[in-house]
């Protein structure tokens, strides 16, 4: 879904990234539960990816691509048992592959600029120590385009007020 440059990013399907060991794994409509009492903290429990090669590994890119420069608020939608058992890392890739920048988020929401030189990203859910998981949907918002919307209006104002005061 894209409103306004708004993009939900859900979990959809089951790929190679996605942590299977003893995991008890179910897709509703709505949200994606996975139990899994055992699995080790520290491990990837599913990943979203912004560049893929599919046919290495058989999936299409789930992340949008971003501005250069711009700033974004990713929040994150889900409920875990217990409280603060997870937690999301994003890593920042150059286009030669070479990481720019990692960033643990543990609360529902971030907002940062996406570097300049950054070439592509990708979104980890990681465990620490979960056991029941309700994971829906992650939300990334372009906090730019709020201010270029009240520049337009503004130009489009200033505008017409030139056009009603012009004689004809």
């Amino acid at each position: 879904m894209n409103q306004n440059n708004r993009f939900d990013i859900t979990w959809k399907k089951v790929h190679k990234s996605t942590f299977m060991y003893g995991a008890k794994l179910k897709f509703n409509n709505n949200f994606v539960s996975m139990d899994n009492s055992l699995m080790p903290s520290g491990m990837v429990i599913h990943e979203w990816n912004m560049l893929s090669s599919y046919t290495t590994n058989k999936q299409v890119p789930s992340l949008p691509l971003l501005k250069k420069g711009n700033n974004y608020k990713i929040r994150f939608d889900y409920d875990v048992t217990p409280e603060r058992s997870v937690y999301f890392k994003i890593v920042l890739y150059k286009k030669n592959g070479e990481k720019i920048k990692t960033m643990i988020i543990e609360d529902d929401d971030i907002e940062f600029e996406y570097p300049k030189d950054a070439y592509s990203y990708k979104i980890e859910l990681m465990n620490a120590g979960f056991q029941h998981l309700q994971f829906r949907r992650i939300i990334i918002e372009d906090q730019h385009i709020e201010s270029s919307h009240s520049t337009i209006s503004t130009d489009i104002s200033k505008t017409i007020d030139k056009i009603r005061h012009n004689k004809v």
